[in-house]
């Protein structure tokens, strides 16, 4: 749809499918960031997907329930529900050995809040339950992180560990 009358014919590699934002120069990284968009609103429709966004907790409980509603992966879901939402929420993929692959920001967390590169005990982690408070430090690589906590929610897949944050106290924002 986005390049139907170029009739251009490329190899994407398993990196350039990874990519959420592209490097200017990589012509391969553009395509396949700009495919993504697209078929992200096209399975996952903003128009649709926000009224629903602004009675759910920010869970993998609810993503699940849009995963369903929109008959997508979970995964899948989880970014689109950090892209969309007006609440301050991140998303966070582990490998199985505890280091970070990717994270999506929600456009309310400011750009100095980074996750760890590296977990620690990822076994520990990897522990499948219900939404629950914890230290921020416990994901966020920031100095103040120590002072408050975030809603945790986690579940695994076939790649590793995906941790989904909430702030729901938007203060610890601004610290």
């Amino acid at each position: 749809m986005n390049d139907k009358k170029l009739n251009l014919t490329y190899r994407c590699t398993t990196t350039d499918m990874r990519q959420h934002t592209s490097q200017e120069s990589n012509f391969r990284q553009q395509k396949e960031v700009r495919a993504n968009q697209f078929s992200a609103e096209l399975l996952i429709p903003n128009h649709i997907a926000t009224p629903y966004l602004a009675e759910l907790d920010i869970t993998f409980e609810s993503v699940s329930a849009l995963a369903d509603m929109f008959n997508v992966s979970r995964t899948s879901t989880a970014i689109r529900l950090v892209e969309l939402s007006s609440s301050p929420c991140m998303l966070i993929c582990y490998d199985r050995t505890g280091n970070r692959r990717w994270f999506r920001r929600s456009h309310i967390i400011p750009e100095h809040f980074w996750p760890h590169k590296k977990i620690i005990t990822p076994k520990a982690v990897s522990l499948l339950g219900t939404a629950e408070e914890v230290d921020a430090d416990t994901w966020i690589d920031q100095e103040k992180a120590v002072f408050y906590s975030v809603t945790q929610s986690t579940f695994s897949n076939a790649y590793g560990t995906l941790v989904l944050l909430w702030w729901k106290d938007e203060a610890h924002l601004l610290a």
